[in-house]
Protein backbone atom coordinates (compact mmCIF):
# COMPACT_ATOMS: atom_id res chain seq x y z
CA UNK A 1 0.00 0.00 0.00
CA UNK A 2 1.28 3.44 -0.59
CA UNK A 3 2.37 5.03 2.86
CA UNK A 4 0.11 8.04 1.82
CA UNK A 5 -3.14 6.13 0.65
CA UNK A 6 -5.72 8.27 2.48
CA UNK A 7 -9.61 7.60 2.78
CA UNK A 8 -12.31 9.93 4.16
CA UNK A 9 -15.94 8.09 5.39
CA UNK A 10 -18.86 10.70 5.70
CA UNK A 11 -20.87 8.79 8.89
CA UNK A 12 -22.53 9.91 11.58
CA UNK A 13 -23.17 6.61 12.93
CA UNK A 14 -20.60 5.39 15.70
CA UNK A 15 -20.80 1.91 15.18
CA UNK A 16 -20.37 1.91 11.30
CA UNK A 17 -17.34 4.07 11.87
CA UNK A 18 -16.14 1.64 13.97
CA UNK A 19 -16.49 -1.14 11.81
CA UNK A 20 -15.66 0.57 8.86
CA UNK A 21 -12.17 1.90 10.46
CA UNK A 22 -11.42 -1.50 11.56
CA UNK A 23 -12.22 -3.70 8.56
CA UNK A 24 -10.54 -0.86 6.42
CA UNK A 25 -6.86 -1.11 8.34
CA UNK A 26 -7.26 -4.78 8.39
CA UNK A 27 -6.71 -4.94 4.98
CA UNK A 28 -4.10 -2.45 5.34
CA UNK A 29 -2.84 -0.77 7.67
CA UNK A 30 -1.31 1.80 6.58
CA UNK A 31 -4.29 3.57 5.37
CA UNK A 32 -4.82 6.93 6.64
CA UNK A 33 -8.76 7.45 7.72
CA UNK A 34 -10.56 10.74 8.11
CA UNK A 35 -14.23 10.42 9.64
CA UNK A 36 -16.07 13.33 8.97
CA UNK A 37 -19.95 13.39 10.86
CA UNK A 38 -21.82 15.19 8.34
CA UNK A 39 -21.91 16.65 5.30
CA UNK A 40 -20.91 19.78 6.23
CA UNK A 41 -17.75 18.31 7.77
CA UNK A 42 -16.99 16.48 4.83
CA UNK A 43 -17.10 19.51 2.64
CA UNK A 44 -14.57 21.55 5.07
CA UNK A 45 -12.09 18.49 5.18
CA UNK A 46 -12.01 18.58 1.73
CA UNK A 47 -11.78 22.40 0.94
CA UNK A 48 -8.56 22.42 3.42
CA UNK A 49 -5.72 22.96 1.68
CA UNK A 50 -3.37 22.37 4.70
CA UNK A 51 -4.72 18.17 3.79
CA UNK A 52 -3.90 16.18 1.02
CA UNK A 53 -7.62 15.36 -1.27
CA UNK A 54 -8.44 11.75 -0.36
CA UNK A 55 -8.16 8.96 -2.65
CA UNK A 56 -11.69 7.96 -2.41
CA UNK A 57 -14.33 8.95 -0.47
CA UNK A 58 -17.26 6.50 1.70
CA UNK A 59 -20.44 8.42 1.73
CA UNK A 60 -23.22 7.85 4.05
CA UNK A 61 -26.64 9.39 2.57
CA UNK A 62 -28.43 9.74 6.26
CA UNK A 63 -26.52 12.41 8.05
CA UNK A 64 -27.32 15.56 9.58
CA UNK A 65 -26.62 18.94 8.17
CA UNK A 66 -26.04 17.86 5.06
CA UNK A 67 -27.43 14.82 3.86
CA UNK A 68 -24.97 12.22 1.26
CA UNK A 69 -27.14 13.39 -1.49
CA UNK A 70 -26.33 17.19 -1.31
CA UNK A 71 -22.91 16.18 -0.50
CA UNK A 72 -22.51 14.19 -3.28
CA UNK A 73 -23.76 17.09 -5.94
CA UNK A 74 -21.63 19.73 -3.68
CA UNK A 75 -18.29 17.43 -4.43
CA UNK A 76 -19.11 17.11 -8.19
CA UNK A 77 -19.49 20.16 -8.82
CA UNK A 78 -16.12 21.44 -8.13
CA UNK A 79 -13.83 20.47 -10.86
CA UNK A 80 -10.90 20.09 -8.25
CA UNK A 81 -12.40 16.70 -7.36
CA UNK A 82 -13.46 14.86 -10.19
CA UNK A 83 -10.46 12.28 -10.07
CA UNK A 84 -11.66 11.01 -6.46
CA UNK A 85 -13.81 8.05 -6.20
CA UNK A 86 -17.18 8.37 -4.00
CA UNK A 87 -18.84 5.04 -3.07
CA UNK A 88 -21.99 5.68 -1.46
CA UNK A 89 -21.85 3.63 1.53
CA UNK A 90 -25.65 3.48 3.29
CA UNK A 91 -28.26 1.28 4.55
CA UNK A 92 -30.85 2.16 1.54
CA UNK A 93 -31.16 -0.44 -1.17
CA UNK A 94 -33.89 1.78 -2.38
CA UNK A 95 -33.94 1.86 -6.03
CA UNK A 96 -34.53 6.04 -6.86
CA UNK A 97 -31.95 6.30 -4.32
CA UNK A 98 -29.46 4.38 -6.54
CA UNK A 99 -30.02 5.85 -9.26
CA UNK A 100 -29.93 9.30 -8.10
CA UNK A 101 -26.57 8.88 -6.39
CA UNK A 102 -25.51 7.32 -9.82
CA UNK A 103 -27.06 10.66 -11.60
CA UNK A 104 -24.96 13.12 -9.26
CA UNK A 105 -21.89 11.20 -9.90
CA UNK A 106 -21.01 8.20 -7.07
CA UNK A 107 -18.76 5.89 -8.95
CA UNK A 108 -20.02 3.25 -6.60
CA UNK A 109 -23.12 2.43 -4.09
CA UNK A 110 -22.42 -0.49 -1.15
CA UNK A 111 -25.40 -1.33 0.97
CA UNK A 112 -24.11 -1.66 4.36
CA UNK A 113 -23.68 -5.62 5.02
CA UNK A 114 -25.33 -6.63 8.56
CA UNK A 115 -21.89 -9.22 8.92
CA UNK A 116 -18.21 -8.01 9.78
CA UNK A 117 -17.06 -10.56 7.33
CA UNK A 118 -19.44 -9.36 4.72
CA UNK A 119 -18.06 -5.81 5.10
CA UNK A 120 -14.17 -6.94 4.80
CA UNK A 121 -14.86 -8.71 1.57
CA UNK A 122 -16.97 -5.88 0.37
CA UNK A 123 -14.07 -3.26 1.24
CA UNK A 124 -11.47 -5.71 0.03
CA UNK A 125 -12.73 -5.99 -3.31
CA UNK A 126 -13.85 -2.11 -4.00
CA UNK A 127 -11.03 -1.28 -2.58
CA UNK A 128 -8.67 -2.98 -5.20
CA UNK A 129 -10.89 -2.71 -7.71
CA UNK A 130 -11.46 0.95 -8.22
CA UNK A 131 -8.04 2.45 -6.32
CA UNK A 132 -5.38 -0.31 -7.50
CA UNK A 133 -5.18 -0.33 -3.47
CA UNK A 134 -2.55 -3.36 -2.52
CA UNK A 135 -2.24 -5.23 0.79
Amino acid sequence: VKEDFQVVLAEDDYDDIELFTKAILEISPNVSIDVTRDGMELIDRLNNIDKKLPDIIFLDLNMPAIDGFDSLKLIRINEKFDTIPIVIFTTSNRYADIKNAYTNGADFYIQKPNSYKDLFEIFENQLHSSTGFQQ
